[in-house]
């Protein structure tokens, strides 16, 4: 080969040109981002659509519907989910994997555009968004001002902070949560009022109308033209009291005489807790192009400068996804740096010489850092999977060195030269070292066949592994040959071994007892297929496995209707229940008030101090809330992107008729909770909410020159404040609000003693055109793909997703279905049946690319397929593994088998690539078998070792986040070492019989 002899010709520019390499890896390492996961899009636009005051039926009707019927035209759309509720119309369309989603937008945009005419007057225009997991939060914080009330540092909040965060750099939005607001009410009594004349919307015109700044028109001055405007001077308190409104008999009335001024400090629309004590809290979301890491770091900057320029102020940090994402990355990236120097010293304690170690060992950290070139100029990022990659190919770098230094030995020991040997040597195994190399890589071949959000998690860690390969091939043709020429001694490798030799005395046994006793081989191996089989079934399959961050999610539903006071003494109840669990360090709890719902997120105590998991944590909030009366309550850990949320499964019932699906909801749910590992089955949504229905009698209200629309504006103004202005005084802003004696009433009552002003002057009581009534009515509608949704959620613990959904497949069985209704699984169970067939065709096509590389390798059809055998046997140690580690089945499990299906038959090829080399030279068959078996289980042993050994951190689950790369780990580590040893026997059994 040229290059080899060109590399042990010209060491220095050898060298050079490494440097060269090995300086940009380590500029590319610097500049690379950092994440959690690969990033991923998610094909999916959401159509948002709001018509103020409208039921979810009418919603429906008048603007879901028609959406769906124009949208379901829409190119490359594969799905249409909606939810219509009060006064919004929300609509999720799902795109087909590869589509533009600009193209995609336009698209919805027009047909948005065509109905938009068409919808009722009144109705928002939709807004169109992609959707994109970057919109998740980054982080959670708590501020606090020292001795400063908590208007004071809401006011600091919204004036000081979010200004601040949001000027840096990929801060896309900050969200505030909790605090007050001062307030000056104005209480109107309407009647009053109407003895004047007046409304409650002319009042606010009439305030408003001495705050405002107006034109006044255009004057010409020296050739310029200047424009006039008209503004008032800044309206106080004061001013507001005697401010003019009305005349009567030639007598001003000023605002005090019709309004009550109350001041008070209101909490703004959602409420805040942290520990116990009421607090604000704020959320960050990043720009989508924007690095987690570097944000979150930029943010801890300034809000620790924050801290120093505002003494008293305090910042807690109750989430950072960036300090989560360094754990993680500094973790499995000590992993991979332990597992390089395990692969080390296995390859000293075989060699017992430290010279020929460094030659092998140098191809790990310069294929290491040379892939950090290619990950930048890919535009990757450095991530659990890609440095998952990093890891996983560790330990097989220095399989090719070790190929290429055995053969340079033997021809060292012929004769021949250092430099000699070096060239012939490499020269001679390169194609066997090549074609190794390309049976691993061709197994991430498949990986352009594959869609979805596991091509995209499967693409990083297969380029990672592929460059990193690539790197060693090339360093085992120049570098290693190069160090052998000049270090390289014959005594090198001829040093003692007794433990060595030892084996290879009893493995000689059991190679000569094998080819022998063929048929117990044969049933050996049918017994390690068996016991596969059965594990198979115990381990059962699950999409992702989560990660423990350290944070645990709990969410407290109330039935629909429910006040803000009522759901905030049931979240008192869980509070004080959840404190008695240990290893708690942070609770903070948000409600929005228009809701019946709050959130809980419990920080944990660090992973190394803690006694229980992000799991148990989970699991004792369930048992410890489960009798709270009233409440629906879920906790779910923070897991990873793919893996957050409850451990549960979702139910989709579909049909037409709302009422039979309720039928069958009740029958699902009475029939699921039987089975085993089924914590709770309940409705995702409450399936009613209480309203009243007011009626007018439109010929009695016609009397006295009312129409429903007048009517419904007065009950309007009636019950809701009216924003009037923001003044400013020695305290900072206080907002103005409007409101009637009946807004700040506590019922129903108020409503009917509500009183209207007639076209003709006179007061007329709603009682008189109106009627009501007390309904129960859906609080909101979910339709799919044009049809009637209702979802449950199937919270599950001890057993995977896979096994309950096959339980819950079977409870569908048992149903009474009317036709024209379905009930399928969905949620992460349609996710993980959707990436598995993907994975599964690229584990098959994987397979089917190694035979054919392999075919032609040994120019033969039938002797690949000796190889082949072992490729069962090594997925029957992958499942054993999982079975004995008890991790199920997941994504990178199954990316753990294709990787496997690529690894495992290079010990084949190295052995029966020999046994041919000797039978071409005269030798017996069993001669042959037995000659290659003994020559070659060192380096067949060495390969499998530092492989393993390389794995070894990640096999033991060490580390933040090393819950995403056990599975992957277990699979190659447990279907590498049992192939390995039924490799050095069953594959010389089958040769010997299929010759016979």
């Amino acid at each position: 080969m040229k290059l080899t002899d060109l590399s042990i010709k010209r060491p220095v520019t050898t060298f050079m040109v490494l440097c060269i390499i090995l300086l940009f890896g380590f500029i590319a390492f610097f500049k690379l981002n950092i994440d959690l996961l690969p990033s991923f899009d998610l094909p999916m636009l959401m159509v948002m659509t709001h018509y103020t005051g409208a039921s979810p039926s009418e919603v429906e009707d008048l603007i879901t519907e028609p959406l769906e019927g124009v949208l379901a035209t829409t190119n490359q759309v594969s799905s249409i989910d909606s939810i219509s509720s009060e006064g919004t119309s929300m609509m999720m369309l799902s795109f087909a994997e590869g589509t533009d989603m600009d193209f995609a937008a336009l698209d919805v945009r027009e047909k948005v555009d065509l109905i938009k005419p068409l919808l009722p007057n009144g109705v928002v225009s939709p807004i169109i968004m992609k959707l994109n997991p970057n919109m998740m939060p980054i982080g959670h914080y708590s501020i606090t001002l020292n001795a400063r009330s908590l208007s004071e540092t809401t006011d600091f909040v919204t004036s000081t902070l979010v200004p601040t965060l949001k000027r840096i750099p990929g801060v896309a939005n900050i969200q505030v949560t909790g605090g007050v607001n001062r307030a000056l009410r104005l209480v109107a009594d309407i009647d009053r009022l109407s003895t004047y004349g007046l409304s409650l919307n002319q009042l606010n015109q009439l305030i408003r109308s001495e705050y405002r700044t107006l034109p006044g028109g255009v004057i010409e001055e020296s050739n310029s033209k200047l424009n006039i405007h008209v503004q008032s001077s800044a309206l106080t308190k004061e001013d507001l009291k005697h401010l003019v409104v009305s005349n009567q008999d030639g007598r001003p009335i000023t605002l005090d005489e019709l309004v009550e001024f109350e001041e008070v400090y209101a909490e703004t629309s959602s409420y805040a807790n942290v520990n116990g004590e009421p607090s604000i809290l704020f959320s960050i979301q990043k720009e989508s192009t924007a690095n987690t890491v570097t944000v979150s770091e930029e943010v801890e900057k300034v809000l620790k400068q924050l801290q120093v320029d505002n003494p008293g102020l305090s910042v807690d940090v109750l989430f950072n996804q960036g300090v989560i994402i360094n754990q993680s990355i500094k973790a499995i990236g000590s992993n991979a740096l332990i597992g390089a120097l395990l692969a080390v010293v296995i390859l000293f304690c075989f060699l017992k010489d430290f010279r020929t170690t460094l030659i092998m060992a140098v191809s790990i950290p310069i294929s290491v850092i040379t892939t950090f070139v290619f990950i930048y100029f890919f535009h990757l990022t450095l991530n659990m999977i890609s440095l998952g990659g990093i890891a996983l190919g560790v330990g097989m770098l220095v399989d090719n060195a070790i190929v290429v230094i055995e053969n340079i030995h033997r021809l060292k020991q012929q004769g021949l030269s250092p430099a000699e040997a070096a060239y012939k040597g490499t020269t001679e195994v390169a194609q066997a070292v090549t074609v190794s190399t390309l049976t691993t890589i061709s197994v991430f071949l498949p990986v352009v066949f594959v869609q979805g959000i596991s091509a995209q998690i499967f693409k990083e860690l297969a380029f990672t592994v592929t460059f990193s390969l690539v790197a060693s091939l090339g360093v085992s043709f120049t570098i290693v040959p190069l160090l052998a020429s000049r270090l390289l001694s014959v005594e090198s490798l001829e040093k003692k071994h007794l433990i060595l030799n030892s084996l290879r005395h009893k493995y000689k046994q059991v190679l000569i007892w094998g080819l022998h006793t063929k048929k117990k081989v044969t049933v050996l191996v049918l017994l390690v297929l068996i016991m596969g089989g059965f594990a198979l079934q115990g381990v059962g399959f699950t999409f992702f496995p989560s990660a423990d961050q350290g944070i645990v999610y709990v969410t407290v539903n109330l039935p629909k209707g429910k006040t803000d006071t009522a759901v905030r003494l049931v979240c008192d109840e869980v509070l004080q229940r959840i404190k008695g669990i240990e290893d708690i360090e942070t609770i903070s709890l948000t409600m929005d008030k228009s809701s019946s719902r709050a959130d809980i997120m419990l920080v944990l105590d660090p992973l190394q101090t803690r006694k229980l998991t992000d799991k148990d944590v989970t699991k004792a909030i369930m048992e410890t809330t489960k009798n709270i009366p009233g409440a629906k309550i879920s906790a779910s850990t923070g897991g990873s992107l793919m893996s957050s949320g409850n451990n549960g499964i979702t139910i989709n019932i579909l049909g037409e008729e709302l009422e039979e699906l309720e039928v069958l909801g009740d029958a699902i749910q009475g029939l699921s909770k039987s089975i085993t590992g089924v914590m709770e089955v309940a409705f995702k949504e409450s399936r009613s909410a209480p309203s009243v229905a007011i009626q007018v009698n439109q010929s009695e209200a016609s009397q006295y020159g009312l129409s429903s629309a007048q009517v419904a504006n007065a009950i309007q103004n009636a019950m809701r404040p009216i924003s009037v202005m923001t003044l400013e005084d020695e305290e900072g802003p206080i907002e103005v609000e409007l409101y009637s004696q009946t807004a700040l009433g506590s019922g129903l009552t108020e409503i009917q003693n509500l009183t209207l002003s007639s076209l003709k002057g006179s007061r007329v009581p709603l009682s008189a055109v109106a009627t009501y009534q007390r309904e129960v009515g859906y609080h909101q509608i979910e339709r799919s793909n044009q049809t009637h949704l209702l979802s449950l959620d199937v919270i599950i613990e001890g057993r995977t997703i896979g096994q309950v959904s096959k339980d819950l497949e079977n409870v569908f069985e048992q149903l009474n279905i009317p036709e024209g209704y379905h009930v399928v699984l969905g949620g992460r169970v349609a996710q993980m049946k959707d990436s598995f067939s993907m994975l599964f065709m690229a584990l098959g096509i994987a397979v089917l690319l190694v035979y054919m590389i392999m075919a032609a390798q040994f120019e033969s059809f039938i002797q690949p397929l000796f190889i082949m055998m072992i490729v069962p046997i090594a997925f029957a140690g992958g499942i054993l593994a999982l079975f004995i580690g008890n991790v199920p089945v997941s994504m990178p499990a199954l990316i753990g088998f294709i990787v496997l299906s690529g690894i495992v038959v290079n010990n084949g090829i190295v052995l029966l690539d020999f046994i041919n080399k000797l039978r071409k030279e005269g030798k017996g068959v069993e001669e042959a078998i037995i000659e290659a078996g003994m020559t070659r289980v060192q380096p067949i042993l060495m390969t499998t070792f530092t492989t393993v050994l390389g794995l070894l951190p990640m096999t033991l689950g060490i580390g933040q986040g090393a819950e995403i790369q056990l599975p992957l780990a277990l699979t190659v580590t447990g279907g590498l070492l049992l192939s390995t040893v039924l490799t050095l026997v069953v594959i010389p059994v089958i040769y010997d019989q299929f010759v016979q």
